[in-house]
């Protein structure tokens, strides 16, 4: 009897122990919350600076969104925030709150740059729309015109499908060897041949074109495909086409973490905690095209600016009818639209905005990565743009949507935002 009673009390007394455990950890991380915690409470604007006439007239808004900004911040709970806003064609605003390296107390400026993730997408897709343009790439034929190597089942694969995420190209997977998810790599790959090893021997999901299924692999082979038509290397097409017209000369491919190139260090929230800590170290070589760049709100405004441009300048790089494809949500093999509302590189939708009594026009992209998130949404019918990132991820992916949103609706007709 005593022997049952002891191996019972034996293992309740493990169960007791591990739980104990299990809460002075709790506790422990809890006491031990680190010096980001605090600074994340910081909210002074380090650096504001008005671009354009059209300050003027929006003094009463702007200086809304100064004030707007550090709480902001705050309710996200990053290291900084940097934001910037463009009107009809022009960067109108651009500041930045926090810290770009917590450690070193070293503040965020509105020229530090930092990960944008997957609005390299429409970045990338800007630089295909040139050549569309150029009439040197075409979107329905299939890309083994530009690869005839590839294997069979990509072959028919077009453009178009790929830029819409309609290829049947998987997304990031999971590993058998550590970094287990593919979406942590730290490898470098010296070209984008060698990063179409990691999936182009796989299955496709669907049937090109016959469903919508999310994928940066889709971006990496578009970017080999515009290696092959044009004989260039990605990133040198990528500063030709866009980069170098757009004046967007603090956008360019992580390459590195130099502190005197202004760069923001990377942070991520710990689960359960919510503490921030420096992110895992990660390499973005292998999918420069879907989320390989780095960049500023102001250069990601110029960016929206463009794609709502009528200039004749603007239109020197694409026409008018390109413009409007790549701005059309894309339809699948039975005629309906993609379940994503994704046209070629950008979402676009209708929607009310918090406290909209009507439905406006939207097209947008977000980022997230390892140490970053970003936001970067125009509004074609108002020729607002505003672009949002910070050096962390967050703990929703709608939050840095439902800031920019706020901010935009200082700047939208006050028809847009009647309800109260």
């Amino acid at each position: 009897m005593k022997s049952k009673f002891y191996k019972l009390y034996k293992i309740v007394d493990r169960i007791l122990l591990i739980f104990g455990l299990f809460i002075i950890t709790i506790l422990v991380l809890f006491y031990f919350r680190p010096w980001v915690d605090a600074i994340s409470q910081t909210g002074d604007i380090r650096t504001v600076q008005d671009f354009h006439q059209y300050n003027k007239a929006y003094q009463k808004e702007l200086a809304q969104v100064e004030q707007l900004l550090p709480v902001q911040k705050s309710e996200l709970n990053v290291p900084s925030l940097s934001v910037a806003i463009g009107y009809k064609g022009e960067l109108i605003w651009a500041g930045a709150t926090g810290y770009r390296n917590v450690t070193k107390q070293k503040p965020a400026e509105i020229d530090t740059k930092y990960r944008i993730g997957s609005i390299s997408k429409p970045l990338t897709a800007t630089a295909l729309a040139v050549l569309y343009s150029q009439e040197k790439i075409a979107l329905d034929q299939p890309i083994k015109k530009y690869l005839p190597t590839l294997t069979t089942q990509h072959q028919d694969i077009t453009l178009r499908q790929l830029a819409s995420h309609t290829s049947g190209i998987r997304h990031y997977g999971y590993r058998l060897t550590a970094p287990y998810k593919e979406f942590w790599l730290n490898e470098k790959f010296t070209t984008v041949q060698a990063s179409l090893e990691l999936f182009i021997n796989d299955n496709l999901s669907f049937e090109p074109g016959s469903e919508f299924q999310y994928s940066s692999f889709g971006y990496t082979l578009i970017s080999a495909v515009m290696e092959s038509a044009t004989n260039t290397d990605f990133t040198s097409l990528m500063n030709k086409l866009v980069i170098t017209p757009l004046a967007m000369s603090h956008t360019e491919v992580e390459s590195t973490s130099d502190e005197q190139q202004n760069i923001a260090t990377n942070y991520a929230m710990q689960f359960m905690t919510g503490v921030l800590k420096p992110a895992i170290s990660i390499d973005s070589s292998y999918k420069l095209a879907a989320g390989g760049y780095i960049g500023t709100p102001s250069d990601l405004v110029k960016l929206g600016n463009f794609w709502l441009s009528d200039k004749e300048s603007d239109n020197e790089l694409i026409s008018n009818n390109t413009r409007q494809q790549f701005l059309t949500v894309q339809r699948l093999i039975n005629g309906d639209k993609n379940s994503d509302f994704y046209a070629l590189g950008w979402r676009v939708q209708k929607i009310k905005l918090p406290n909209s009594t009507a439905k406006t026009t939207v097209i947008f992209h977000d980022g997230q990565i390892q140490g970053g998130t970003s936001f970067l949404v125009l509004f074609p019918e108002h020729e607002v743009v505003i672009a949002m990132v910070t050096n962390s991820n967050v703990e929703n992916e709608m939050d840095l949507p439902k800031k920019s949103f706020q901010l935009a609706q200082l700047f939208l007709p006050k028809s847009i935002t009647i309800k109260k």
